[in-house]
């Protein structure tokens, strides 16, 4: 029997796409082994793989892109595997450079990229044998990723994928994946999640509010927030943020760990490069790197460690520009 390997985002799309994924191939997503992760951390995921990773295994990637700084590690990795009879399908949707489309193929990744939908479109896209249950899910999920919310499940799905996080976060994720598998995409379990939810992001924003600073940078205005845990999801926070604050790029942090940007107008995945991130135009995100210094000075005054992260992103913005999606402004 062969294994199957699901490596996915952690968010709904990375959920959905890992869903979708079982469903097609007909592998048991109670027996898969899924693993949940950040693109900055799927380097060094990929490197422990690689170590037993091997013939009769599908491995599955998932909503996640690479940039310039990873590429050649993740390469190195996937070619480890396929050499060791490995088969690597990836399915994603971010903006891929040539040259990195041309490393992973060359290494042994079957890659698909389809930056018309979302990564869950893209896997029922290029496996094929979709059905109602899938085409469902999968537009239910590019209404939210895709920030349409024009499917009645969008925003429903979307916050309660992120009701949990660390280990019962994980446990969560797969539960849901499971059922998606299973062509389940709602549930009362599921109505209760969201309306407790609901209740903690009004807070959520409520607090975002009181503490968001809004900077100038060369006539682009940045509202930087450096924020708790809990809900609301960042995408959902930096919308209410721009309307808030009339800012054209909201930039979050939490933990000081990594960052997400979002904006309606601006091109913010070419800051997220500047800081060896990536993304969409609309919405990227960063690792942030403090260094053992700072860490040390933060958790004791932690201002200190919200002024290093806000330098940086303002320096990024500096060299990247406020440029203006669909052409011209910036500077």
């Amino acid at each position: 029997m062969e294994e199957h390997v699901i490596v996915t985002h952690n968010d709904l799309d990375g959920v959905a796409a890992g869903a979708v994924y079982c469903r097609l191939r007909g592998c048991s997503s109670a027996e898969a082994r899924v693993f949940f992760v950040e693109p900055d951390s799927l380097p060094s995921l990929l490197k422990d793989l690689a170590k037993w990773v091997g013939q009769g295994v599908e491995v599955s990637i998932s909503d996640l892109g690479v940039n310039e700084d990873s590429v050649d590690r993740i390469a190195r990795h996937i070619r480890v595997m396929v050499e060791r009879g490995a088969r690597v399908l990836w399915f994603d949707h971010h903006v891929w450079e040539d040259d990195w489309v041309e490393k992973l193929r060359e290494a042994g990744a079957e890659l698909y990229v389809d930056r018309t939908t979302c990564a869950a479109g893209v896997v029922a896209k290029h496996l094929g044998g979709a059905d109602e249950a899938v085409e469902e899910l999968v537009a239910a999920t590019c209404a939210a990723d895709l920030w349409t919310w024009n499917h009645p499940l969008a925003g429903k799905l979307f916050r309660v994928v992120g009701r949990y996080r660390g280990g019962r976060g994980y446990k969560w994720k797969r539960d849901l994946l499971e059922q998606m598998a299973r062509g389940i995409l709602w549930s009362d379990q599921l109505q209760e999640a969201l309306e407790s939810y609901v209740d903690r992001e009004l807070e959520g924003y409520n607090n975002a509010l009181a503490h968001v600073k809004v900077m100038e940078v060369g006539g682009c205005r940045i509202a930087f927030l450096a924020r708790h845990r809990g809900p609301p999801n960042n995408s959902l926070l930096a919308s209410y943020i721009l309307s808030k604050t009339g800012a054209d790029i909201a930039a979050i942090t939490r933990g000081f760990r990594s960052l997400s940007l979002r904006s309606r107008t601006v091109d913010v995945r070419r800051i997220a490069v500047q800081l060896g991130g990536g993304g969409h135009p609309a919405a990227a995100g960063a690792p942030l790197r403090p260094s053992l210094v700072y860490r040390i000075v933060g958790f004791l005054a932690p201002s200190i460690l919200e002024r290093w992260a806000a330098r940086r992103v303002v320096e990024a913005v500096r060299v990247a520009g406020c440029r203006w999606r669909g052409g011209g402004g910036g500077f």
